[in-house]
Formats: C-alpha cells, structure tokens, sequence
C-alpha cells in the first residue's frame, strides 16, 4: 500500500496536492526602522519567469530597430512603434542596460550633425545661406537691427493740431 493512501487511512484526512503559494514578501527595514523598498525580492527558482522583455521579440532585432529609429532623430515613442514594443520595455532596457541608453543619446544627435556638415558645405557655395548662418551664429552683429524711437506727445497741444484742421 502506498504512503499517501496509509496516511489517509491512519488519519481520516485525504492527503492535498502540494501547491506553490507566493511568500509574503518581507519587510527589511534599516537601523532607524524605516521600510527599505526593493530589498527583499521574491526570486523564484527558475529566475526566468514573467513576461519576457520585448515579448518574445529577439533581442537583437528590436535593438538594431531602435538604433535605426534613433539615428535618424525618431522619438522614443517612434523608435517603439517602428521596433514594435511598448515604450515601457524600452525603459526597462535602459534600466537594465544604462550603455544603451548612452547609445541611444548619441545616435539621436546624428541627424544634428549631418545637417551642420551639410550647411558648411553649402557655405562655400552660397551666399544666401552664408548670409543666414551668420544672422543666425551672430545676430548681434549680422542680425536685422530694430531702432524703436519713443516720441511723447503733449496731448492737448496734439488736440488743438487736430481741431485746427476741421475749422
């Protein structure tokens, strides 16, 4: 006879499966008793379990995605929608992997620096846009000045002009 069928018999009690119920998750508090969040994390066994970070996307494909997006100047919010994850995956990323982050930085800067290097091209061959860069770089030498002249008026001298011209 086997264990569990003696045990139920000897006892009266029909023996349970055995199910996995979550601990409670502990409290770590530090020497003047305050809650420490994030200390005490339930891990599991596996460590693996959850929702996968990009949905089961490869890594990295959604990651060369979103460099491109990145390096022609996309949002996060674009660079999510051409790599199709949600943004909050991106931002775990970034938590996750801070070089990335620093990647991202940079490659959003590169639509910046062709575009200098295409207006010092085109220095050399136009004026016009030679003009405009340095009303730009220095407006306060190239810029268009405005003069405002502020001229005060003795109103009942101009009121008498004014009547003047109806008699």
């Amino acid at each position: 006879m086997k264990d569990s069928v003696k045990k139920e018999i000897t006892t009266g009690v029909a023996m349970q499966p055995k199910v996995w119920v979550p601990e409670k998750k502990k409290e770590v508090r530090d020497k003047k008793g305050r809650y420490v969040q994030g200390a005490a994390q339930k891990t599991n066994k596996n460590g693996n379990a959850g929702r996968k970070m990009f949905d089961g996307k490869d890594e990295k494909t959604v990651v060369l995605k979103l460099e491109q997006a990145f390096a022609v100047g996309a949002s996060d919010a674009e660079a999510c929608f051409y790599a199709e994850i949600s943004e909050a995956a991106l931002y775990s990323y970034q938590k996750k992997h801070p070089e990335f982050q620093e990647q991202k930085n940079r490659l959003k800067q590169k639509p910046v620096l062709q575009a200098r290097q295409t207006l010092v091209k085109e220095l050399a061959t136009s004026v016009e846009t030679a003009k405009w860069y340095l009303v730009k770089k220095v407006p306060s030498e190239f810029g268009d000045k405005q003069e405002f002249v502020h001229r005060v008026v003795n109103l009942s001298q101009e009121a008498e002009k004014r009547a003047q011209k109806y008699e």
